[in-house]
């Protein structure tokens, strides 16, 4: 308890000196101020200056560093109840001199304050898993487009993955495995920003984060988060496919962009968006609770995961999810990589999947199965592996 008192009032010195510098004349409000008696006893300097001015607490006591942030909150909650609040120089709820008061935030203010920098720090982690992510897997990807695009009757038939990949590099060389790269990139920074930034807001505020296994609450949050991901992803992932398919007509990213709001409008880069929401959330949603799921059993102990366990639990993980999810897949890659003539209307989701049905049958739906799980499983590893590893780097570093 000792250790909790003493370690609440060097993690909270250096906020209380950040807001009373935020205020005019260095002051805070009355509601600020709170006993300091229990953390006078456990530092060897003297008491703090009764001067509100938070400022001029000793330079000792400075920001300690927690493991995480909800460590830090439990030292809080621990010394909490040993602070009452007073006024300057009075006395205590016992009669006794307090010691000079000491300038302590409230809870609320404390935990939103944390939140919020593990937000910050889940938008840069998400950001670099997003990109490392598509680094390594862009070329599996065009493949997978390749095998689930509308065949042309004169075009090439793609029937195998490694078939479908060996045809491409031998016809149209190995750089045509990273067309439309830059647009991925360019989609993925901002989206996986938000996406896993949202998604520990939400696990964190249902209760995701507290002691125990929540793959409900983790899958909500994941599958919430994934619609305003899929909001900014989904014109970028149109140019992408459309640079990808076979013979495409489009030059590069920007001229690809202005040839089809010309020529389709606005609406074309949206066109395969409830399609892709009603995909990729319960996609999502499996992944993230399956993540979370498979990262326990994979590891002895409780929170003694490491590289290796989270690289097999994203594996296993992203097979899982790919493979339910690969049906609404094919309608969403058909959506997006149809090109329509003038005068024709564009097909809708529904007209879409009885059109593969009709022609293709169920097998139809399954077009890229091995190619998708090819891709999520070392896709998923190599995402969660990136976004932990940056967590815990940023952990120390910010």
């Amino acid at each position: 308890m000792s250790f909790l008192r003493s370690a609440a009032g060097q993690a909270l010195g250096e906020h209380c000196r950040m807001q009373a510098a935020a205020q005019p004349n260095g002051a805070l409000p009355p509601h600020f101020l709170l006993h300091a008696s229990a953390a006078a006893h456990h530092h060897d300097e003297a008491a703090p200056s009764a001067d509100p001015a938070c400022k001029r607490l000793p330079a000792s006591v400075g920001l300690m560093r927690f493991p995480t942030a909800a460590a830090k909150l439990d030292a809080w909650q621990h010394a909490q109840p040993h602070w009452a609040p007073c006024s300057a120089g009075g006395a205590d709820a016992t009669g006794r001199r307090s010691a000079a008061p000491i300038l302590l935030p409230h809870m609320d203010d404390l935990e939103e304050e944390i939140a919020l920098l593990g937000y910050e720090k889940a938008m840069v982690a998400g950001a670099s898993a997003g990109v490392t992510e598509h680094v390594f897997m862009f070329p599996v990807d065009t493949v997978k487009t390749r095998m689930q695009a509308l065949q042309q009757p004169d075009g090439p038939r793609y029937t195998s993955v490694f078939g479908t990949a060996a045809r491409i590099i031998r016809e149209e060389g190995v750089r045509r495995l990273y067309r439309g790269f830059s647009a991925t990139v360019a989609g993925a920074i901002p989206s996986h920003a938000v996406h896993f930034a949202t998604y520990e807001n939400l696990k964190h505020r249902l209760g995701g984060n507290e002691a125990g296994h929540h793959p409900l609450i983790i899958g909500l949050s994941g599958g919430v988060a994934t619609m305003a991901h899929d909001a900014i992803v989904t014109p970028l992932d149109v140019v992408k496919q459309r640079l990808q398919v076979h013979h495409s007509p489009y030059s590069g990213v920007l001229q690809c962009i202005r040839t089809v709001f010309a020529r389709e409008g606005l609406r074309a880069f949206y066109a395969s968006y409830p399609t892709t929401v009603a995909m990729n959330v319960p996609f999502q949603t499996v992944q993230f609770a399956a993540y979370e799921s498979f990262k326990i059993f994979f590891t002895e102990e409780e929170d003694d995961h490491g590289v290796v366990e989270e690289f097999a639990a994203g594996g296993a993980a992203g097979a899982l999810a790919g493979f339910v999810s690969t049906p609404l897949d094919v309608v969403k890659t058909r959506l997006q990589t149809q090109i329509v003539p003038p005068g024709q209307q564009r097909l809708g989701a529904l007209d879409m999947a009885r059109q593969i049905h009709l022609s293709e049958g169920a097998r139809g739906f399954m077009r890229g199965a091995t190619a998708r799980m090819l891709y999520y499983v070392p896709s998923a590893a190599i995402c969660w592996t990136t976004y932990e590893t940056a967590k815990r780097v940023l952990k120390d570093a910010w």
